[in-house]
């Protein structure tokens, strides 16, 4: 494996390519650990590799991808993003994920410098490199939003990729004003990291996912998005209901099982939320839960104390279907080590601290 440059900086200070081989480096952190023993099997030319998903819908469980899928879905973002050896690449994600090690393959792949640092929520804080390629969790977004210096750090940069979750109303119309592209994401451990680019800002924005050249969808009778890519044997039936727009543009529209039947009204979770943006400023999302005379109903998580006249705002925002039958608030969200929301923890504790 080829590779020009001589170090990489992680975490404050510069760590030549030798002492990652040689393994002569002095660990500060479970990040430069990871991070640097990547690198180091990587350049070793590794042909199989062994990841975890991030546990956001289920277990956490291992999967194990080829050396070629990795290069491939490094190659696909490479070539959108017009990425050159010229750039540099910013690593603020955890390396145990699909998401920071393809941020790593996606730089050595293609030559790139590499900036890492530790996880954080404004990881420009106290920052000085400049960097032109990143990967970002919409929580980062939102903290870097509130730091001018951050903010102009964002802006320099070429092209910017959002995933681990959807970006909501008002985060999209900050990112509206960055001068920076900025592109949503779309994919799993299962696909090698994303398959589909949504473009967010800028007089080309996108309202569809849009899949890379050599990827395949269509939709399974539960309209749920199947994909077909190179090589993987066979088709992968995901959970997530969409709208095909055409052959290579899509519209997720929330997950399969996350759709909550009401007396025979079919709910769709993220279609609530997004009405329910509007209306609340704390971290929140709807769930079924069991229910004697309705089978399930509808209720509201939210993180923290919500404002005394919620219930009528919501009424005003959403039909005598969508409203939550219950607003159960807790004190904190539970949250995988990728900073997803887990759901099904926190339904369970704020159903446990309710009784």
């Amino acid at each position: 494996m080829f590779y020009s440059h001589q170090n990489i900086w992680v975490n404050h200070h510069f760590v030549s390519i030798d002492d990652i081989l040689s393994e002569g480096v002095n660990i500060n952190s479970d990040f430069e650990r990871e991070t640097l023993a990547f690198i180091k099997i990587w350049l070793t030319d590794t042909q199989q590799f062994t990841l975890k998903t991030s546990g956001s819908t289920g277990t956490p469980k291992e999967i194990t991808l080829t050396r070629q899928q990795l290069i491939d879905s490094a190659n696909r973002t490479i070539n959108k993003l017009k990425l050159t050896d010229k750039h540099t690449a910013f690593v603020c994600l955890d390396t145990k994920y699909i998401a920071g090690k393809m941020m790593l393959v996606r730089a050595l792949q293609a030559n790139m410098k590499i900036v890492a640092v530790e996880p954080a929520a404004d990881p420009f804080k106290e920052l000085n490199i400049q960097a032109h390629f990143g990967a970002f969790v919409p929580l980062q977004l939102d903290e870097i939003f509130k730091a001018q210096t951050s903010l102009e750090k964002l802006n320099r940069f070429q092209s910017v990729i959002i995933g681990g979750a959807a970006v909501n109303a008002a985060l999209l119309n900050k990112i509206k004003t960055l001068s920076c592209d900025v592109y949503a994401t779309y994919g799993m451990t299962e696909t090698v990291s994303h398959i589909a680019l949504q473009k967010l800002n800028g007089p080309d924005a996108q309202h569809a996912f849009e899949v890379f050249p050599d990827v395949k969808i269509s939709a399974d009778e539960r309209d749920c998005l199947v994909i077909e890519m190179p090589r993987v044997n066979q088709p992968l039936h995901t959970n997530d209901v969409v709208k095909l727009v055409d052959p290579k543009h899509f519209q997720v529209l929330g997950r399969y099982d996350n759709i909550i039947n009401s007396g025979g009204v079919k709910l769709m979770p993220e279609a609530i939320e997004q009405k329910i943006q509007g209306v609340l400023n704390l971290p929140f999302f709807v769930a079924g839960v069991a229910d004697e005379r309705l089978g399930q109903k509808l209720v509201l998580v939210v993180e923290g104390t919500p404002a005394a006249d919620l219930a009528a705002k919501l009424k005003q925002a959403l039909s005598a279907y969508e409203m939550p039958k219950e607003i159960l608030p807790t004190r904190q969200f539970e949250r995988t080590e990728t900073q997803k929301i887990n759901r099904i923890k926190t339904l369970e504790k704020a159903l446990k601290s309710r009784a």
